[in-house]
């Protein structure tokens, strides 16, 4: 017959076995259920910021192809911080004529290792040993035309918001033809930190294959050349600014 004081041990170990079960589980579902929560959040945030990206390049649209004098967007910078990043350079030459313009990146950061950029007309996802063209830039380069409007971005000062709702407002500032061509020889060079991206782009379109491009990896750069029977290369100043 078991006595009191075994009754007694007998508990109290039933209760340490009990609790270092409990603790043993709520370990395991802490280090298993953890990461995975962290990465859910961080996938739908990315998936967040991309759509947030998607309705700025919508409304910049707006401006370059359907003539609107502004338009602006809303972004929810809660985890996410939106900057201008370092200038990149397009330089369009036809027939010897070069036109060199300074562009003006939005940058939209989702985490250490993931941006969004607003570039040219193009939207990307930048992940620093590689990346994703999102948004194409709205260029046309086929056998016979050659449509290729240069979309500068510009701000007046150097700004920054992270972590609170904002507007991102783009204003038409200045519109021109650059070059128009019946014929001619024409050659792209873009000087970025996404040149590879670009680089993909442009030989995926029906008028280059990737002999007709060129990547300077010491210069960040990559150069096309095409021929084409109509040319119109234009240039639309889009003056962007952040308001909190």
């Amino acid at each position: 017959m078991i006595s009191g004081r075994e009754r007694a041990v007998s508990e109290i170990l039933g209760y340490v076995i009990i609790f270092a079960l409990v603790v043993a589980v709520i370990g395991f579902v802490t280090a298993v259920g953890m990461p995975a929560l962290i990465d859910t959040q961080q996938s739908e945030q990315a998936a967040s910021a991309e759509r947030a990206f998607d309705v700025v390049g919508e409304n910049l649209a707006a401006i370059y192809e359907r003539g609107a004098p502004s338009r602006a967007t809303e972004i929810d910078l809660t985890d996410t911080e939106l900057f201008y990043g370092t200038p990149v350079t397009m330089n369009v030459t036809v027939d010897g004529n070069s036109t060199v313009t300074d562009l003006r990146p939005v940058v939209l950061r989702v985490d250490d290792d993931t941006s969004l950029v607003y570039e040219g007309g193009a939207v990307f996802r930048d992940e620093g040993d590689g990346g994703l063209v999102l948004r194409e830039p709205p260029l046309l380069l086929d056998q016979s035309r050659i449509f290729l409007p240069v979309i500068e971005t510009t701000a007046p000062a150097i700004e920054a918001a992270g972590g609170t709702t904002v507007l991102f407002r783009g204003e038409s500032k200045r519109r021109s033809v650059l070059h128009a061509a019946t014929s001619g020889d024409v050659t792209i060079t873009v000087e970025s930190p996404r040149y590879e991206l670009w680089e993909r782009y442009f030989v995926d379109q029906p008028g280059l294959t990737a002999s007709d491009c060129t990547v300077d990896d010491s210069n960040d750069s990559v150069t096309c050349q095409a021929t084409a029977d109509t040319i119109s290369v234009t240039l639309q100043e889009i003056g962007v600014e952040i308001l909190v």
